[in-house]
C-alpha cells in the first residue's frame, strides 16, 4: 500500500523536479541582469537643463565619466540651457559647468564641483562597441519621463546604423530595449555592466517607445569625449575629398570587384588626398586596419582620426590595388576655414535609380557663378530633363551641372553636345555632376540597359 502511494506521487515529484531544473537557468539569467544593473547604476545620474525664455526645462540622463566630476551626456539634453543641474544616485545635487559639446555626434561633457573626495564617484566602464554582435542582450539605465534610474532590457537589433538624418556623424547601435524621453544621455550596457553605447534617439510616431532605439557607439563616444577633455572641442581628421557609394553600374565601370568601398568623386588640390595622389574614380577600400564599407563609413573613420596622425590608406585605381601613408589634416570646420574648402569626406550620394538621354543644357548663367562656385567654361547647366528618359531614370535634375562625360571635362553646353555626338549612348555614359553648392558632386551612370543589367561601355 505504501509502495502504491509512492508510485502515485511519482509524477508530481518528477514535475516539480523538472520545474526546478527549468527555473535554474532563468534564475541564473536574472542574476546576470541584476549584477549588470548593480555594476552600472552608481555611474548613472539625472540631468536637468533649465532653458531661457518660455522653453522651460528638460530632464535627461548622464553617465559619470571620471572620478573628478566629468559627466557624459547628449548635446541635445543640455543645448541652449542657462543652468545645468546634476543629481547623483545618492540624491546629492550639483550645478554643472559645460566643458564641451559636439552637436555633430550629439555628445557633450559637463563637470560638477565635488564637496567630498573623488572616490565617492564611480566612473562607467567602457567596452569595445566593435565587439558587439547582433542578438546580444543589453540593458539601459535612465530617467524615462522623469522616473529616475529605471532599468530596461532588450537585444542588439543592428549595428553600424547611419544615414538616419539624426546627426551629422552617425554610428548607431540599434536596440529594442525600451528607451523613452528622459533616457537620452544614459548608457546602453552589456551584461557585464560595461557601456557599449550612449542612448540618443528613438524611432516613434507617437513620441514614445515603438521598438526601435538608437545608441551612439561607445567607441565613437570615447573618441569624441577624449577630444573634448583634451582640447575643449572636437578635432576631426580631414583628407580633402568627397566620396559617394558604389552601385553595381559604378563598380563595373571603375573595375571594382563589388560595391564595398567609397568612390572618390572630387579631390581638393590643397588637401592630403591630393598628395598621395588620389584621383576621382578611385575606390577607397581600407582606412588603417579597418575596411571601408561605404562613403559614410569613410567619413566616420576619417573624422574620428586624430589630426596629425599617419594612417595607411588602401584603394583601387582602375582595379589595381594601391596603398600609401597619409598625414591626416585637421578639418577646416574646426579651423574656421570652411569658406572655399571642401567638407571632410562629405557623402554626396544622391538617390539614383539607373536603368536603360533626354536632357537639355545651357551655359552656366553668370548670376549663378558665385552661388555654385563655378563659371562659364566649367560645365553645362541642365535646364530640362524629359520624364521617363535615361537621364531622368538616372536621377539627373534641372539645375544640376554636368562637369564631365566619361571623365572628359565638359567646358560648355556646346562642348557637352559635341561629346555626346562623339560618344553616342550605345551602352552607358559616366556623368560627373554637381548638385547645388561647390563640393556636392557625384558620379552618375546613364544607361540604355534595363535595370539590373551591368554591361560595361
Amino acid at each position: 500500500m505504501r509502495r502504491q502511494n509512492i508510485l502515485a506521487l511519482l509524477p508530481f515529484v518528477l514535475t516539480f523536479s523538472l520545474g526546478l531544473a527549468h527555473a535554474e537557468p532563468l534564475e541564473r539569467a536574472s542574476r546576470t541582469f541584476q549584477a549588470a544593473a548593480r555594476t552600472a547604476m552608481p555611474s548613472v545620474v539625472t540631468i536637468e537643463a533649465e532653458r531661457s525664455g518660455q522653453n522651460g526645462s528638460s530632464i535627461g540622463s548622464g553617465i559619470i565619466l571620471r572620478s573628478d566630476g566629468m559627466i557624459l551626456t547628449n548635446s541635445h539634453v543640455i543645448e541652449q540651457s542657462r543652468r545645468i543641474r546634476v543629481t547623483l544616485g545618492d540624491q546629492r545635487k550639483f550645478t554643472a559647468k559645460l566643458i564641451g559639446s559636439d552637436p555633430q555626434t550629439d555628445v557633450a561633457v559637463v563637470k560638477i564641483a565635488l564637496e567630498k573626495p573623488a572616490s565617492t564617484l564611480v566612473p562607467v566602464r567602457f567596452a569595445n562597441s566593435d565587439a558587439v554582435e547582433v542578438g546580444d542582450w543589453v540593458i539601459t539605465i535612465g530617467n524615462p519621463f522623469g522616473l529616475a534610474r529605471s532599468v530596461t532590457a532588450g537585444i542588439v537589433s543592428a549595428k553600424g546604423r547611419g544615414r538616419l538624418g539624426i546627426h551629422d556623424i552617425e554610428d548607431f547601435i540599434q536596440t529594442d530595449a525600451p528607451i523613452n524621453p528622459g533616457n537620452s544621455g544614459g548608457p546602453l550596457l552589456n551584461l557585464k555592466g560595461e557601456m557599449i553605447g550612449l542612448n540618443a534617439a528613438i524611432f516613434s510616431k507617437t513620441g514614445g517607445f515603438m521598438g526601435i532605439s538608437f545608441s551612439i557607439s561607445s567607441n565613437l563616444v570615447k573618441k569624441v569625449s577624449d577630444s573634448i577633455l583634451t582640447n575643449g572641442k572636437v578635432r576631426r581628421g580631414f583628407l580633402g575629398l568627397s566620396a559617394q557609394d558604389l552601385d553595381s553600374d559604378l563598380a563595373h565601370y571603375f573595375a571594382a570587384p563589388d560595391t564595398l568601398g567609397a568612390l572618390v568623386n572630387r579631390v581638393n588640390p590643397q588637401g592630403p588626398a591630393a598628395r598621395i595622389p588620389l584621383e576621382p574614380g578611385d575606390v577607397i577600400v581600407r582606412w588603417a586596419t579597418r575596411p571601408v564599407r561605404d562613403s559614410l563609413d569613410l567619413k566616420t573613420q576619417v573624422g574620428g582620426t586624430e589630426p596629425g596622425k599617419k594612417v595607411q590608406l588602401e584603394w583601387l585605381h582602375r582595379g589595381e590595388r594601391k596603398t600609401a601613408w597619409v598625414d591626416v589634416a585637421e578639418s577646416p570646420q574646426n579651423r574656421q576655414e570652411r569658406a572655399g574648402q571642401m567638407a571632410p569626406e562629405e557623402a554626396s550620394t544622391p538617390e539614383l535609380n539607373h536603368s536603360q538621354a533626354g536632357l537639355g543644357v545651357e551655359d552656366i548663367p553668370s548670376e549663378l557663378e558665385a552661388l555654385i562656385g563655378l563659371k562659364r567654361g566649367e560645365g553645362a547647366w541642365v535646364v530640362r530633363v524629359e520624364g521617363g528618359s535615361p537621364a531622368s531614370e538616372a536621377g539627373i535634375l534641372p539645375g544640376d551641372v554636368i562637369l564631365a562625360l566619361n571623365q572628359i571635362s565638359v567646358k560648355s553646353a556646346s562642348h557637352f553636345k559635341k561629346l555626346t555626338r562623339e560618344h553616342p549612348l550605345e551602352t552607358t555614359w559616366l556623368i560627373t555632376l554637381q548638385r547645388g553648392t561647390e563640393g556636392n558632386r557625384a558620379f552618375v551612370v546613364i544607361s540604355r540597359q534595363n535595370p539590373g543589367q551591368t554591361e560595361g561601355p
